[in-house]
């Protein structure tokens, strides 16, 4: 055996060596393989019929009811998962209270938030989103609605609740702005003829309450809305929009004093008269039983 053979051998045996041991300690540091866990899993949902016999998850509400000294009544449900409110005032007056002027109830609610004593449309809106609160109104046929969503905090509920009952009780009905409602209106009358399903609806109600303030539309009509002025929308706002006819209800971050509170805020700065139209029943006839 030469001298290179020599050399060789002793580092052959030291690689196999080397190899051997790394083999032992990858072997030592895999763990083996467990069996893996069975997982119980919830049995899936075959039908809709086994739903049939399961009750139907409910909230119970407590809801408070009281009425104010002006006998506005008043509807709360206190809820203090988010720190904000919603309060609504409903008023029986809509459409089937324009005795003989059709679209008087909706001018009304319309003109709400065109003007306050120092203040026009745009600085109302811009006061309510100031403060980061949303106003909203609407009229239909049996009711009227003015609605206020506010952050419960002091600083943003009050300052927001003392504009949102200026615009309700003490609107300044602007002329240009009822004149850019009523043109508003007039262009959706023109809008109205080419709608099929609009027309089709409106001669439903004139066929099935004939003389009945139901039978008109709550929007008016083309002779009607021109003529409506500013003393019509005062008078029946003074009627119309009072203590006496209006439901408020309030859910939110709210306790049961501060509730009251405003509660009696709104119904003390709302008009005392009320002078509602007394509507007659509808006529059943043979339209109406078939």
């Amino acid at each position: 055996m030469n001298e290179a053979n020599r050399l060789r051998r002793p580092l052959a045996l030291l690689l196999l060596t080397s190899l051997i041991g790394l083999a032992a300690c990858k072997q030592e540091a895999t763990p083996e393989p467990q069996p893996a866990a069975t997982v119980e899993q919830a049995p899936r949902l075959q039908s809709l019929a086994a739903l049939d016999d399961q009750p139907l998850p409910r909230r119970q509400l407590e809801i408070q009811s009281w009425r104010t000294e002006e006998g506005a009544r008043v509807l709360f449900v206190e809820s203090r998962e988010l720190p904000m409110f919603d309060l609504r005032l409903t008023f029986a007056a809509g459409s089937s209270q324009d005795a003989g002027t059709p679209g008087l109830a909706l001018l009304t609610n319309a003109m709400l938030d065109e003007g306050i004593e120092g203040r026009d449309v745009t600085a109302i809106a811009q006061g309510f989103e100031s403060l980061g609160a949303n106003f909203g109104n609407g009229a239909y046929r049996d009711m009227a609605i003015a609605s206020l969503r506010s952050l419960s905090a002091k600083d943003k509920r009050e300052p927001a609740l003392a504009l949102f009952t200026q615009v309700v009780s003490q609107p300044t009905f602007p002329e240009a702005a009822l004149q850019r409602i009523q043109n508003q209106l007039l262009a959706g009358f023109e809008f109205q003829k080419q709608n099929p399903g609009k027309l089709a609806g409106l001669e439903l109600f004139r066929q099935l309450y004939g003389e009945h303030p139901y039978a008109h539309p709550s929007d008016g009509t083309e002779d009607s809305i021109p003529a409506i002025g500013i003393d019509q929308l005062r008078a029946f706002h003074t009627r119309a929009y009072s203590a006496g006819n209006v439901v408020i209800a309030l859910v939110g971050d709210l306790d049961r004093g501060q509730a009251e509170a405003i509660a009696a805020q709104l119904s003390s700065a709302l008009p005392t008269v009320w002078l509602l139209y007394t509507s007659p029943s509808p006529r059943d006839t043979e339209r109406t039983r078939m």
